[in-house]
């Protein structure tokens, strides 16, 4: 077995040996959870999708999965026991659930026939005991606690690009397991769902990224609900599922551009400091430009703090000029040209004075500027762009998802090939997100002060292949690949 099966395994016998096996004399007065001795998987919707599947791209995460000994659960459970025979395995036959045939919809909505195996999903619910009588009603807080650190581990385990949680309770219990942090209480879960705090981005204690999304239960009463008890369509909760699709493309070379990250370095892997302005490390940078130059790539990025010592030397302007911007949506512009410098500013701290990079190296100058912002960016910052002609797209409420940017880069704009320049946090944000195809170093020879910073901050493990090594003007140039596109 695999590293991650044997956790996997694991896990299970300890959530397992978590609770009382079930008591076949319960008379059923008093609820409480129990363990499903049929279930070998972690939850028995898992069956449906998820056995084998620890690689998935997609967790959907329910309450609970209520009583496997009530009567309405006997044709699923045969069916279970036939797969753990070995025998091929049919969640949906003879399968009562309106929600779980409600759910085949929203996924062909985003691309996905659930009626197959699909090896990018993995079911399970947030409680991953079984009630010992009825399927609903009666749910416990105390519930969510005792299973979150074991929920924790099994996301840790899978690293999923999106957690798809229905319902509230799911949806709390996952941020709160998952050290998610709302901005603010939910007050109308209909509203939340709506907003652009929807997906909360989290760090797993792997250091993957992984995107979690409120949803309504498909249940008939959360489609109800969802819907301000207006009807029972599924045209709104359609419209919500829609919303993950750039979150689980994004990071395919086709739905985003081509990644090179493209930096001079000192010989200790250093990308920051005073060492990149001395004599020994100019002919580095001399070929580190006109490798730029030659790449003829259709834009580059930099994080605000390297934007701002490269070309706004720290301008800022007087914001109490212009009235706030209460639309917060992608704001683009006519005629933008073919060559872009995209600024990656959650904050809008960045100060413009023209809406193209002036610059005499051709690689850098005359690129149309692109601000990449969150949405706790100023409105008024907001104003001030759209007075400069300055395109700005949305990618993340606190923090940028990564992902979502370079999706809206390309569809907007038709970026195929961008170069990623710093700084070291920027860097870091696009190796964790699993998007850097290329690694161009020229290597200065020099060491740099040990408070510089490094090629990527906070990285994860991750390989690459050595492409090409040339000498050239006192440096060393490397080029790598990544092993696993």
């Amino acid at each position: 077995m695999s590293e991650k099966q044997i956790k996997y395994r694991n896990l299970i016998d300890r959530v397992k040996a978590s609770y009382p096996p079930h008591d076949t004399d319960d008379d059923g007065k008093e609820l409480r959870l129990c363990w499903c001795e049929d279930c070998e998987e972690i939850n028995l919707w898992t069956y449906w999708q998820g056995r084998g599947n620890l690689d998935a791209k997609i967790m959907l995460v329910g309450q609970d999965w209520g009583c496997p000994w009530d009567e309405s659960a006997k044709g699923t459970m045969e069916q279970i026991a036939r797969c753990n025979q070995g025998h091929e395995y049919d969640y949906l036959n003879n399968n009562p659930s309106i929600a779980d045939n409600r759910l085949t919809q929203l996924f062909q909505a985003i691309g996905f026939d659930i009626t197959k195996k699909c090896p990018d999903l993995f079911f399970t619910n947030f409680i991953l005991g079984y009630r010992n009588k009825g399927i609903s009603g009666g749910y416990r807080k105390e519930w969510a606690k005792q299973d979150a650190g074991y929920f924790r581990e099994l996301a840790d385990i899978i690293e999923p690009k999106v957690i798809l949680c229905l319902g509230r309770s799911t949806f709390e219990g996952v941020c709160a397991a998952l050290g998610g942090k709302l901005p603010a209480p939910i007050l109308d879960y209909n509203t939340f769902i709506e907003s652009a705090n929807n997906p909360l981005t989290v760090t797993l204690p792997s250091g993957a990224v992984t995107h979690v999304f409120a949803l309504a239960h498909c249940g008939v009463m959360g489609t109800l609900n969802r819907n301000r008890k207006e009807n029972s369509s599924l045209d709104t909760q359609i419209e919500d599922w829609k919303r993950i699709v750039p979150f689980i493309q994004s990071n395919a070379p086709e739905n985003r551009p081509y990644v090179i990250c493209h930096m001079v370095t000192s010989l200790d892997g250093k990308v920051t400091g005073k060492f990149l302005s001395t004599p020994v490390c100019e002919k580095a940078t001399d070929l580190y430009y006109q490798i730029n130059r030659d790449y003829k790539a259709d834009g580059f990025a930099c994080g605000r703090v390297t934007m701002e010592g490269s070309f706004t030397g720290g301008w800022y302007p007087d914001l109490s000029e212009f009235e706030p911007s209460y639309s917060p949506m992608d704001y683009l512009v006519d005629d933008v040209g073919e060559f872009f410098a995209v600024a990656f500013d959650p904050h809008g701290r960045l100060g413009w004075k023209s809406s193209r990079i002036i610059d005499d190296d051709p690689g850098y100058g005359g690129a149309q500027i692109i601000e990449v912002l969150t949405h706790q960016v100023s409105r008024q910052y907001l104003t001030y762009l759209q007075s400069m002609d300055i395109p700005y797209i949305f990618a993340g409420d606190t923090e940028i998802h990564i992902e979502e940017a370079l999706s809206k880069l390309k569809a907007y704009f038709g970026i195929n090939k961008l170069l990623l320049e710093g700084g070291s946090i920027l860097n870091g944000a696009f190796q964790r997100a699993g998007v850097i195809d290329e690694v161009n170093l020229v290597v200065a020879p020099t060491v740099a002060d040990a408070e510089d910073k490094p090629l990527f901050m906070d990285a994860r493990m991750e390989h690459y292949a050595l492409e090409d090594v040339q000498y050239r003007n006192d440096a060393l140039w490397l080029n790598y690949k990544n092993t696993h596109k």
